[in-house]
């Protein structure tokens, strides 16, 4: 597989790892990434695939050996970037999951040879009209493009051997949750912009990334709000929001594990009593937004991380998203040194 020395005009960057961090992880993984393929090589996009094998085992076969390639393209490259658990395990938590979303999607920003990026999990699939506004080279270096999301009941997902017409027919037949842009809260005094399951797919040019500095990494394993802050962070600079029409979809194996359903708001009793006593002399909502950021509550945990706590989502999300809104910089997200940038990491060239 390769794209006869042409420089990629779009990387798709992943992460995935051999073990069962979900079921059938290697059959699911090749299905979907054959079916990528497949369209990048019908609408002869110059592209490549990365997909970042962040906190390896070192007990199991390398991710390497248990993919199998069976569309040969001319026009896409596969790399795979090895990320050892020695960098996972520095952030604070790092035993309750064995990925740091936001840094795993770094490195391969970090490396990708693309002018234009997606970031792109195992479990989506992308209709057909995302790949036709590709496939005409003419996307705006200055702009992130935006599409909604469709959950669909996993047993109809599992049918990769249906054409792609047939495949997606039976996705708009059998959608359960629609992830439409949401009106934002009016007292956050934040852009009005599509973020609503935004990390399934926001495609922007890789300057414009490198400009904010990727997605924020942290210090823990938490990863919340990564995905909003990436998109505030690029309207922070400029960059114009567009959504693209609704031919262009995403649709998302539906599960109950997401990240909204397993987060919950840890609540004090002070704080419960504070809030009540700033209602009653009738302080506004952005007031009581304010004291959230200030005080950094009410914290947030996830239902698989007894005992770790991440900070509020007033304090994380608001707090830089409202001076996004007033162009106060700065604007980026992490130290100049994201995405593991000066770190020889090692790297593997699929081929079918």
């Amino acid at each position: 597989m390769k794209n006869n020395n042409v420089a990629p005009y779009l990387s798709f960057v992943g992460f995935a790892r051999n073990d069962d961090y979900i079921p059938d992880r290697a059959q699911k993984h090749n299905a979907s990434l054959n079916f990528l393929l497949q369209q990048l090589k019908d609408f002869k996009i110059p592209s490549e695939i990365i997909l970042v094998e962040w906190n390896y085992p070192e007990d199991r076969p390398p991710l390497a050996e248990t993919i199998s390639i069976k569309v040969d393209s001319p026009y896409t490259s596969i790399r795979i970037i090895r990320v050892p658990s020695s960098y996972h395990q520095q952030y604070k938590y790092w035993q309750h999951r064995p990925f740091i979303t936001g840094g795993a999607v770094n490195v391969g920003i970090r490396r990708a040879k693309g002018k234009f990026i997606l970031p792109i999990a195992s479990d989506v699939f992308l209709t057909d009209a995302c790949f036709e506004i590709i496939s005409k080279q003419a996307l705006d270096e200055n702009a992130f493009y935006r599409c909604d999301r469709y959950d669909v009941n996993r047993t109809d997902l599992m049918c990769f051997e249906e054409s792609r017409n047939v495949f997606f027919e039976n996705c708009e037949k059998n959608v359960k949750v629609h992830h439409k842009k949401l009106v934002q809260e009016s007292s956050f005094e934040i852009a009005d912009l599509h973020t609503n399951a935004c990390g399934d797919f926001y495609l922007t040019s890789k300057d414009l990334l490198e400009k904010v500095r990727g997605n924020k990494e942290g210090k823990d394993i938490g990863g919340l709000d990564i995905d909003s802050l990436v998109i505030h962070a690029l309207d922070g600079v400029g960059a114009k929001q567009e959504i693209l029409s609704n031919k262009c979809k995403v649709f998302k194996v539906f599960h109950n594990k997401t990240t909204a359903v397993a987060i919950r708001q840890i609540w004090k009793p002070w704080q419960r009593k504070l809030e009540n006593y700033l209602m009653r002399k009738g302080c506004t909502t952005r007031t009581v937004n304010n004291f959230r950021i200030f005080f950094n509550y009410p914290k947030r945990t996830f239902s698989y991380t007894a005992g770790a706590l991440f900070d509020s989502f007033e304090k994380n999300f608001v707090k830089p998203a409202r001076r996004w809104a007033k162009k106060h910089p700065p604007f980026y997200l992490n130290g100049k040194d994201w995405g593991l940038r000066n770190e020889k990491l090692e790297e593997v060239i699929l081929k079918p």
